[in-house]
C-alpha cells in the first residue's frame, strides 16, 4: 500500500495496466454523460487507485464532478486549486470555462469563482497552514495538450 498524498487515505499500487486504467476513467465520463451516475461516482471514488499522478487525478476529479452535474463540489475543487496556486492556472481555467457552461451564474467573466460556498472553501484553504511543498504544484501545461504528463500513454493502434 502506498499513501496517496492529499487524499488522506491509502490506496493500493495500481495493479491494472495503463490502457485499462485509461479506459475505466473514460467510461466514467461516458457514464456521466449517459445517465449512469452511480457507476461514474464509483469510478470517481476509485480515482486514487486508477490515477497515480496527483495533479492529473485532481484535475480529472474536478472534471468528472462537472460532468456529473455536481457543480457545488466542482466549484469547491476549483477554488482549492486557485487558492493553492494563488492564481487561475491555464488548465484550471479550462475547467472553470466548462463549469461556467454548466452553471453560468457561479463563475464571473474572468473565470473567478463568485459563489459563497467556493469563496468560503478558498478562504479556509488559504488560511490553513499548508506548506508550499504540500500544495499542488502549478499546472504548467494544459491537461488537454499532447505534451502533458498523463497517467497513461496513448493507445497504439491495434
Amino acid at each position: 500500500m502506498k499513501r496517496v498524498r492529499g487524499i488522506g487515505t491509502t490506496a493500493p499500487e495500481p495493479s491494472l495496466d495503463a490502457v485499462t486504467r485509461q479506459t475505466v476513467v473514460e467510461l466514467a465520463f461516458a457514464g456521466a454523460q449517459h445517465g449512469m451516475h452511480g457507476e461514474a461516482r464509483t469510478i470517481l471514488d476509485a480515482l486514487p487507485a486508477l490515477v497515480p499522478e496527483r495533479e492529473t487525478r485532481e484535475w480529472l476529479h474536478a472534471a468528472l464532478l462537472i460532468a456529473l452535474g455536481d457543480t457545488q463540489a466542482a466549484r469547491a475543487c476549483l477554488a482549492r486549486f486557485e487558492a493553492a496556486d494563488g492564481r487561475l492556472t491555464p488548465s484550471v481555467a479550462v475547467l472553470a470555462r466548462w463549469l461556467a457552461e454548466a452553471a453560468p451564474a457561479q463563475v464571473d467573466a474572468n473565470g473567478s469563482f463568485v459563489s459563497s460556498a467556493a469563496a468560503s472553501v478558498a478562504a479556509s484553504v488559504a488560511a490553513s497552514a499548508v506548506s508550499p511543498a504540500a500544495s499542488p504544484s502549478s499546472f504548467s501545461s494544459s491537461p488537454l495538450s499532447p505534451s502533458s504528463p498523463l497517467f497513461f500513454s496513448p493507445r497504439s493502434p491495434s
